[in-house]
């Protein structure tokens, strides 16, 4: 946290999620080009969210079913401080206002990185033809797939553990990317259909386009 708290440079970073994993795994389903227009229209809608608190009313259940199942709301940046705090000063005193404002920039792009990632597979599910709840699902599980559980104690066993989460708190989001990817690698030669297959190499060319785009661009 300390690294991370009050960090521009950082939550900028952090927003390559979008692009390199939300983007590259909707436009394997769905299309890039569909992708790529329900996620800029999902982010203005989640910015408006966040600043605003305004949530269209057709979002209204998505959006509760994502808090229900911590997927919103309750960031990595929440999970640190919470798990820190042990009396009442901690979060009521100057130094639990201090950390709650320095956490701001980190922890409103991981709801910018959920919001949009979740809208935009809604809205992407639906105009496939999925009904409503089916869609709402497909959403979670993305996001959830993307920016990892949410929670300490739906995390891997491992994670749960003193040890674990002092080790891998900062980690869940590399080990679960790195999942993602080894998945999608075992799918594109291993699938059980040439549909899985081809599906899972668009993630591939997505992720592995956009991460040189963006080294490339670092380079620059």
């Amino acid at each position: 946290l300390n690294y991370t708290a009050g960090n521009v440079s950082s939550a900028l970073v952090n927003l390559t999620t979008l692009p390199m994993f939300s983007w590259s795994i909707l436009g394997a389903k769905f299309g890039f080009d569909k992708s790529s227009g329900a996620l800029l229209s999902a982010s203005k809608t989640t910015i408006d969210y966040i600043f605003n608190n305004k949530i269209p009313p057709k979002y209204a259940k998505l959006f509760e079913t994502l808090n229900d199942h911590a997927q919103l709301e309750h960031t990595q940046a929440r999970e640190v401080l919470e798990g820190r705090r042990q009396t009442t000063s901690d979060y009521i005193g100057l130094k639990a206002r201090v950390l709650d404002a320095l956490s701001i920039p980190f922890q409103k792009t991981e709801v910018l990185n959920r919001g949009a990632t979740a809208i935009a597979a809604y809205d992407l599910a639906r105009g496939s033809g999925m009904n409503e709840q089916d869609a709402i699902q497909y959403a979670q599980r993305t996001v959830k797939e993307i920016n990892t559980s949410g929670l300490s104690s739906t995390a891997p066993r491992y994670m749960q553990h003193p040890l674990g989460r002092v080790f891998f708190t900062f980690k869940s989001f590399v080990w679960n990317t790195a999942f993602v990817v080894a998945r999608a690698f075992h799918q594109a030669t291993k699938g059980e259909s040439p549909a899985v297959r081809k599906e899972a190499f668009r993630q591939l060319v997505g992720i592995y386009g956009m991460a040189m785009a963006f080294a490339g661009s670092k380079g620059l």
